[in-house]
């Protein structure tokens, strides 16, 4: 730094006695304007963690954390939940729906990680096999008795989605239906490039940046979010055995009321995008092409053969003829060579 520099550093120091009266009024009101427009302009790198349906109110800044582990197809046993207690886990999240199935584990999972004193978290992802609210019905029902004991429910945006407004939407209103509280749970490049500018008014984000640091930062406009109630900051590794991701939440998540010991039945979500029996996973075809696909997780897949048609345990009877508008017809797709 030259001299110049140096000098006009030291008359903006208001600790500096040397400095001037302009130094000494001017940076204490910049910073003060710099930490309020951080509350209320989307996109400040600090940390923003606030609740709206959980609890809170107005983004806060520097909220205290705990730490989060959340999993998916790993089975983690009480005696290795009770350990995650004791290096500082307060809450855990398990996948109750992947888009594609319910992973085996997931209800002893979180009925050993409560009782390890572990606060539950569950997730689903939305993919195109299933409208928004038929993905939420299956994660509910992977685990119904846990359901009203989890302190939200994670929408998770990582696949395309033929509409994702309207699929989201009606996530969001089918798990408030069910009882429970909304989150999205996301990446910035996954939001962007899966749903774009738009989104979903007074809804809390759990943010997937995998930089490491057991904090939560805040990427930049257009990703829209302003309340957070945690971050996922690193992804899947070894943790005693387990393949776990690592997070951390707003603590004032751990303070929240339990919602009511049961809940109502759900009702029949409305019609999914394809009505085939089975539902899962959609088999289409053109009128006048004899190339079947299965849409799997947003992409249509080439089934190859009749002879891997067959031993994919598919039926002839499921396929379903669709217009070339048809919005499942125009999904990406990978063809067999």
């Amino acid at each position: 730094m030259n001299e110049r520099l140096k000098q006009v550093a030291a008359f903006l120091n208001p600790f500096n006695a040397a400095g001037g009266k302009l130094g000494r009024v001017a940076a204490p009101l910049v910073v003060t304007a710099a930490v309020m427009a951080s509350q209320v302009i989307p996109g400040t790198p600090v940390n923003l963690l606030g609740l709206t349906e959980l609890g809170g109110g107005a983004a806060e800044l520097g909220a205290e954390l705990v730490l989060g582990v959340d999993l998916s197809f790993s089975r983690a046993d009480e005696a290795w939940w009770r350990d995650r207690y004791d290096a500082g886990a307060r809450v855990g999240a398990q996948a109750l729906w992947t888009g594609l199935q319910t992973p085996a584990p997931a209800c002893d999972n979180l009925r050993d990680m409560k009782a390890a004193g572990v606060l539950p978290v569950g997730y689903l992802s939305l993919s195109d096999a299933y409208w928004g609210a038929q993905n939420v019905d299956f994660a509910y029902n992977a685990c119904p008795d846990m359901w009203p004991r989890l302190l939200f429910v994670a929408i998770d945006i990582e696949m395309p989605l033929t509409n994702p407004q309207a699929q989201i939407e009606e996530a969001i209103a089918r798990v408030r239906e069910l009882g429970q509280a909304p989150v999205i749970y996301t990446s910035w490049n996954a939001w962007r490039s899966y749903v774009g500018v738009w989104v979903p008014p007074g809804i809390p984000l759990w943010n997937a940046l995998w930089d490491g640091e057991p904090d939560v930062d805040y990427l930049g406009l257009p990703f829209g979010f302003t309340v957070l109630v945690g971050e996922q900051y690193t992804g899947g590794h070894d943790w005693d055995g387990v393949n776990v991701d690592r997070d951390v939440f707003d603590k004032r998540l751990t303070y929240l009321p339990p919602l009511p010991a049961s809940i109502p039945a759900p009702t029949p979500a409305p019609t999914p995008l394809s009505t085939i029996d089975p539902p899962w996973p959609p088999l289409i075809k053109l009128a006048n092409d004899p190339d079947v696909y299965v849409v799997v997780g947003g992409v249509k897949i080439h089934a190859c053969s009749s002879e891997v048609f067959v031993a994919q345990g598919f039926r002839w009877e499921g396929i379903r003829v669709v217009a070339e508008s048809d919005p499942l017809w125009n999904l990406p797709s990978w063809r067999c060579r």
